[in-house]
């Protein structure tokens, strides 16, 4: 599983994909290559079609996809630090719910933002992007 077409590693980890989905025996047939892409990117059906990939379109995030997700205390703890907020007390009543809801304010449906971004890496990239739109209101 690979994650990001910005990634650093993103073209090594593509191309070894590449090369593995098309040299892997029989033995190895059930096993799958994953590379998860933030931005779209689109491969020809017939590369697709050649080394026998599939590709699937996933929407954004619920918050209450992000609520079961952290429900899982596991999965809460890794994360605990990353839904952090300006405003929002760690030792409210309902931490757990109370952070959540004040991310997603801010994330959206967006899991990197949600889960891999900080509360200030968050705002950083969304003013760059917003950077790059020249006709907002």
């Amino acid at each position: 599983l690979g994650d990001g077409v910005k990634n650093k590693a993103s073209a090594d980890i593509h191309a070894a994909g590449w090369a593995w989905q098309e040299e892997r025996t029989e033995a190895y047939q059930r096993h799958s290559f994953v590379l998860v892409y933030y931005a779209a990117v689109n491969i020809a059906l017939e590369q697709l079609m050649e080394v026998n990939l599939d590709t699937f379109t996933v929407g954004s995030w619920t918050l209450e996809q992000c609520q079961e997700a952290c429900d899982d205390d596991v999965f809460f703890e890794s994360v605990k630090d990353k839904l952090q907020c300006p405003g929002i007390e760690s030792e409210a009543a309902d931490e757990r719910s109370a952070l959540i809801l004040s991310k997603y304010e801010l994330a959206g449906g967006c899991a990197r933002w949600m889960f891999d971004f900080t509360h200030d890496e968050c705002v950083c990239d969304f003013d760059a992007h917003m950077e790059k739109v020249s006709d907002y209101q």
